[in-house]
């Protein structure tokens, strides 16, 4: 039946159709109501989650799925310790391992599912570690494509990761309707992973096998390419710096930007573009800010010394609009550890009041 949008509305309220039954809502603000409400939710959820397993959890228990997951995984001693890859296990542990029967999620749903909506206990079932090859970086959405099926997906409230068109994201998508959301715990890849992670996407293993197996390709692989040594060469820039006061002022208001170490002679700044946010349920839920590090700035005599990857050294003396270098030149370690800084490597801190640490993850 027809109704003319002034005419009175058919379900009998006594409204004009066009203020009742026919207010057309458009479809973006159906999916931004729909993505918020599905974010609230799981904030909410995940503390519950992070609770549950804090008692269920036996510290025997958790240590024998440490270690498992160190050996298979192939996690070197100080890999194992990082706090990135403390986000992966526990993912693995929560999400993936079956080894004791239903994984902890599963029991966790037999425990308290019946109040969780639908639409969020079926996106946190299917949140499985997968592979997807960046497609086009949007000003809104990142779209990227399953290397598997090939489908597309549009991730949101990811504008600051460090990617690029055509690199892989390993991760964790929480479908969310027409868009998804990064769970916490990624990591990015070359291209050159595509073809070895297609045939291991192929194999039939369980879902914790197969996220371990994941882990394994990558760190052996990584160990090859890191043995290569190519575009991650390392240069030191130098400039002239007569006003300290006003570069720390500027250095203060940019996000990307944070004080590693300070004292009478000189300070240290990360340069770290990239950052999330994980909870630690293992450190009392302690809140960790993780930023990768691309750089690093020697604030000292009146000079300004930048060293990092070349590409990233450029992107902040450009954020920070510095002149062009009194030199530059091709340095193999860091001047204020004198290291190899290596792609992963992260800045990590509580609080502005807690002390900060640096930590080589190899990930995102």
């Amino acid at each position: 039946m027809s109704v003319g949008r002034n005419e009175l509305c058919p379900c009998g309220s006594g409204k004009k159709y066009k203020r009742c039954c026919g207010v057309v809502t458009p479809i973006t603000q159906i999916r931004y109501a729909r993505e918020q409400k599905m974010r609230k939710q799981l904030s909410s959820w995940q503390e519950r989650l992070n609770r549950y397993v804090s008692v269920v959890t036996q510290e025997t228990a958790l240590d024998q799925a440490r270690e498992r997951f160190i050996r298979e995984a192939g996690l070197s001693a100080q890999e194992s310790v990082n706090p990135q890859w403390t986000v992966h296990f526990f993912n693995w542990f929560v999400f993936d391992d079956q080894t004791n029967g239903p994984t902890l999620f599963e029991r966790f749903l037999q425990h308290e599912g019946r109040r969780m909506e639908g639409d969020l206990k079926e996106a946190l079932q299917s949140l499985v570690l997968d592979a997807y090859q960046l497609e086009e970086i949007g000003a809104e959405v990142l779209t990227v494509r399953h290397l598997s099926t090939g489908n597309l997906h549009y991730i949101v409230d990811a504008k600051d990761l460090a990617i690029e068109p055509g690199q892989i994201l390993l991760g964790r998508l929480l479908n969310m309707g027409a868009r998804d959301l990064l769970y916490p715990g990624s990591l990015i890849l070359q291209a050159q992973f595509k073809q070895p992670l297609l045939a291991l996407l192929k194999d039939e293993n369980t879902r914790g096998a197969r996220t371990l197996a994941l882990y394994r390709l990558i760190l052996e692989n990584r160990i090859e390419t890191d043995a290569a040594g190519d575009q991650d060469s390392l240069i030191r820039n130098v400039y002239s710096c007569p006003q300290p006061d006003d570069l720390r002022k500027q250095l203060g208001s940019l996000e990307a930007f944070e004080l590693k170490m300070q004292d009478e002679d000189e300070e240290i700044w990360v340069y770290a573009p990239h950052k999330e946010e994980y909870l630690f349920s293992e450190l009392n839920n302690t809140l960790l800010a993780l930023h990768e590090v691309s750089a690093e700035m020697l604030l000292t005599g009146g000079q300004l010394i930048l060293e990092g990857f070349a590409p990233d050294v450029e992107a902040a003396a450009e954020q920070l609009q510095l002149p062009r270098p009194l030199e530059e030149t091709a340095i193999q370690r860091l001047t204020s550890t004198n290291l190899r800084l290596t792609r992963g490597t992260v800045f990590y801190h509580q609080s502005a009041d807690t002390a900060a640490e640096s930590l080589d993850v190899g990930g995102s």
